[in-house]
């Protein structure tokens, strides 16, 4: 994906999460939105990644 869409998506999302009524709606559904940039959305995702595949392994879960 062109990091000009990334970019642009990021910051529709910022400026989506940033209205009351959307965050009304969101706590309503139990959900807490945390906003990051693209670069650490990637790192968080590596970061899960490395960390539950230890445990998916460790326990030798496989997918049916």
């Amino acid at each position: 994906m062109p990091r000009s869409a990334i970019e642009r998506l990021s910051a529709e999302v910022r400026r989506s999460l940033a209205d009351p009524v959307v965050l009304a709606k969101l706590a309503k559904l139990g959900i807490e939105p945390m906003t990051m940039s693209p670069a650490e959305l990637a790192s968080y995702i590596a970061t899960e990644i490395d960390k539950w595949g230890g445990v998916v392994k460790a326990a030798n879960i496989k997918a049916e």
